[in-house]
């Protein structure tokens, strides 16, 4: 159990310390197609999507795309540094959303 958290620590620390932005890329986003590919499969198995979340995502894929595209336009003009310091202003962002979230719910 102890080496497994070892390398999950590793896994998610190392990207921030000594990675370049290819290799931090190169972890990191099969993790986030993995995680929400699952999470897609298991709400579709559940039911949880009626005909009005269908077109919802209809509509909202093309926007993901372009939105990709932009973000990796954006990937090949940044350097090592700026990127690591743009994953961790997008986390602290990711986080202060979460905590606000929880007050007003």
């Amino acid at each position: 159990v102890w080496r497994a958290y070892q390398r999950a620590m590793r896994v998610w620390s190392d990207p921030f310390r000594a990675w370049s932005k290819a290799e931090t890329r190169a972890v990191l986003h099969p993790f986030n197609i993995a995680v929400l590919g699952l999470t897609f499969i298991v709400f579709a198995t559940k039911g949880a999507y009626a005909w009005e979340v269908l077109q919802l995502i209809g509509v909202a894929l093309p926007v993901t795309m372009i939105s990709a595209q932009i973000g990796i336009s954006m990937f090949n003009r940044v350097n090592d540094n700026q990127s690591r310091r743009f994953i961790i202003a997008l986390m602290f962002l990711s986080g202060i959303i979460l905590i606000l979230r929880n007050f007003v719910a």
